[in-house]
């Protein structure tokens, strides 16, 4: 089952069959296993009985244990997802913290084949593209070695083991898109077409074919870097149309859960001449501006207002690493660190003209930093210069 028996694992643990048979039959062929438990903080007194549940099985078998608390309503309001994708953004992040905190090698989750038809599902119903249809197996630190595992060998398995495990009642709660495809569809399938598990594989395999070839053809024309994931779009416009939708999915999949919708909106909005922006999940921002594709977090531009007080020679401004020095005649007076504003000029002439003349990208004007004294704007980062303010970049 796991190719790397010198490894030390950390196993999601949430307690329910899956992830209880996996547990147990990797305790009882030895393997220097850990168990995370994540409590999402919405099933009350039923996610306290699962924790305790998931704590005794694990003192049971002297498998080291660790539970994680977080609160996916709060993240889903804050962030606007959906409840499913809050809690799985989380509960990764919960392990990931885990795994480093505790110098352990590889998460692994007990994701079967059932669970991998039902995301097949799951991303059709989201207008997924050919490309994304696969089965995504895990990664470097990552591993799903139950893909290959129906529902029905997992509850054999825990019958033949007398392995003991817990019911989540929201399993039965169709509000959640993949309980409903689970109770509406799939077994309707399943009792008319048995094979169609195998069938809908066969097909999500070909889909990772088929992206995987893609990939490897497709030009490297992206570049990451702090200031984000940018593109020039001269390069993006010489790919050819699937080449361009791949190319966005694989920008926006590093960063969330992306839709059709959101790769649609993506091209509409590179069909367009002028310099404009577009809002994504999770915080980000996905811009063309000046020749150039940048995805970013929106908290990159956020705006600040700093105010360094008279006498003061010296101050920092957190959201851009840098520290401001101020000297001679400044270094007494009071002096506002901010970012641009509409209607900011440099004597005659609007701020914003002068930055478009230069064909500064939007994300590079709204990072500028501008200080500001009681005679007017005495500084502009790159644009408008002063002997007697440095900016020191750590």
């Amino acid at each position: 089952m796991i190719e790397h028996e010198d490894k030390r694992l950390l196993v999601a643990f949430s307690g329910g069959k899956d992830s209880a048979s996996l547990l147990h039959y990797l305790c009882c062929r030895g393997y220097d296993v850990s168990a995370c438990h994540v409590d999402h903080g919405i099933r009350g007194d039923n996610a306290v009985s699962d924790a305790l549940f998931c704590r005794s099985f694990c003192i049971e078998r002297s498998i080291p244990f660790y539970l994680c608390e977080v609160d996916v309503p709060a993240f889903a309001r804050e962030r606007g997802l959906s409840p499913e994708h809050a809690a799985r953004e989380l509960r990764y992040r919960e392990l990931r913290r885990v795994l480093d905190e505790n110098g352990l090698d590889l998460i692994l989750t007990a994701h079967t084949k059932n669970d991998a038809v039902e995301s097949v599902f799951i991303r059709l119903f989201q207008g997924a593209s050919v490309f994304s249809l696969g089965v995504f197996s895990g990664g470097e630190r990552l591993h799903r070695p139950m893909l290959s595992i129906s529902t029905e060998q997992v509850n054999t398995y825990n019958s033949d083991n007398s392995v003991s495990h817990i019911y989540d009642e929201t399993n039965d709660d169709n509000r959640y898109m993949r309980n409903w495809i689970r109770g509406s569809i799939l077994k309707v399938l399943e009792d008319e077409h048995p094979e169609y598990i195998d069938n809908i594989l066969g097909l999500a395999e070909d889909a990772s074919a088929i992206s995987d070839e893609v990939n490897r053809q497709l030009p490297v024309i992206s570049r990451t870097a702090e200031n984000g994931d940018t593109a020039e779009l001269e390069e993006f416009n010489h790919l050819r149309n699937y080449e361009k939708r791949q190319f966005l999915r694989n920008m926006f999949i590093n960063r969330f859960r992306a839709e059709r919708r959101h790769i649609n909106d993506a091209l509409s909005l590179l069909s367009g001449s002028d310099s404009r922006r577009l809002n994504m999940p999770d915080g980000f921002i996905f811009e063309v501006s000046c020749g150039v594709i940048r995805l970013f977090d929106s908290g990159m531009i956020s705006d600040f207002e700093i105010v360094k007080p008279a006498g003061v020679k010296s101050i920092e401004v957190p959201s851009r690493n840098v520290v401001a020095t101020f000297s001679e005649s400044l270094t007494e007076k009071r002096i506002l660190l901010r970012n641009r504003r509409a209607g900011d000029r440099l004597g005659a002439k609007k701020l914003k003209d002068i930055l478009s003349e230069r064909r500064l990208p939007l994300f590079d004007r709204d990072r500028l930093i501008l200080c500001e004294s009681e005679e007017g704007i005495v500084f502009v980062e790159n644009i408008f210069c002063n002997d007697n303010i440095h900016l020191d970049f750590s």
